[in-house]
């Protein structure tokens, strides 16, 4: 049996809704099935008032727990044992050199205090090590994020899509953008896409429209469709009628669209890096940057080679519930042990 584990649900007010919001729905579901007694809320010193997460995620947690599990980034006292999960290092990597110092600095003291530190992919694990170094990376663990894979098929049948997309309801051919879109995200790519293909649309599920994605789309803004943030019904059921998921991240820690569009039957369209390449286990297509022309070859390619979906079916496997969160279960435990 593992010790009780207090987990504050920092992402849940950080971000309502998400890829990593979804993965800790599942964890948090599962983990009492593998002996983890899961107390969630920090119930702290704070009395009635509990600071927001935006103000949480920097205060240093003190009460004394079998093991504390932040679902972002939280610095604890050195007294309590704790395990960080590590996402990506995208702003340790990528932010400006100044900016992306201070982060480092922060979650160096983050990661020196930790018990262990959970990686969601290799990829992940070789980023920390670069970030931070090898005594840093000892203590890493990878294991990868769950995707509740028959809880995303049901969900695409029985979803009700509103009528926010008119031309895709209508049939046009259409493909799905999943997330933000800032960075590395390279949401420019749909100008590529569009170059390619004069018939294709693009539903964009995330923020709303931004006078910066108008720039970045120009005279084809007729055929993207911001949808905005929606429930994870209507992204499945957009999903499954969809014709591939567009995944144009230069870099990525995970990319769960990548193992829901899978799951779904969906090809997955985007740029080659290690990341994509572990986590769609080779099956995803790619294009070169910018080049239309690739574009147009790897269109050929998913509109004439529809991949087995057998190979997808075991790809996914990889990322159930039943496989994973026993690993989280048993890091917890080794944490404390």
């Amino acid at each position: 049996m593992c010790p009780d584990i207090v987990i504050d649900p920092l992402i849940f007010e950080l971000q309502e809704r998400g890829g990593i919001s979804r993965v800790w729905r599942t964890l948090l579901a599962k983990l009492p099935r593998y002996g983890v007694r899961v107390r969630v809320g920090t119930h702290e010193w704070f009395g009635a008032w509990t600071p927001p997460a935006r103000i949480r995620r920097f205060i240093p947690f003190r009460q004394r727990v079998g093991l504390f599990v932040p679902t972002y980034y939280r610095p604890c006292a050195s007294h309590v044992r704790n395990v960080q999960v590590v996402h990506d290092c995208m702003k340790e990597l990528l932010y400006p050199r100044a900016q992306a110092k201070l982060i480092i600095m922060r979650r160096r003291a983050i990661f020196n205090n930790a018990s262990r530190i959970i990686a969601v992919s290799e990829a992940t694990r070789d980023d920390v090590r670069e970030v931070y170094g090898e005594a840093i990376a000892s203590k890493v663990t990878v294991i990868h994020n769950p995707v509740d894979v028959d809880d995303v098929r049901a969900l695409s049948k029985v979803a009700q899509v509103p009528e926010l997309i008119p031309t895709v309801l209508r049939g046009a051919r259409y493909c799905m953008y999943v997330g933000n879109r800032i960075g590395a995200k390279n949401f420019a790519e749909v100008r590529t896409v569009l170059a390619a293909d004069a018939y294709m649309h693009i539903v964009v599920v995330g923020p709303p429209l931004s006078r910066k994605d108008v720039r970045f789309i120009g005279e084809d803004l007729t055929r993207v469709h911001f949808v905005g943030p929606v429930a994870d019904g209507i992204l499945f059921a957009l999903l499954a009628s969809s014709e591939f998921l567009f995944f144009p991240s230069t870099q990525e820690g995970f990319g769960i669209p990548i193992v829901e569009s899978m799951a779904l039957g969906v090809p997955v369209l985007a740029l080659k890096n290690k990341t994509i390449a572990e986590v769609s286990g080779g099956a995803a297509y790619y294009f070169e940057t910018g080049d239309k022309l690739s574009v147009a070859s790897a269109l050929r390619a998913i509109r004439s080679d529809r991949q087995d979906q057998e190979r997808y079916r075991l790809i996914v496997d990889r990322y159930r519930p039943e496989v994973i969160v026993p690993r989280y279960a048993e890091t917890f435990a080794r944490s404390v042990g």
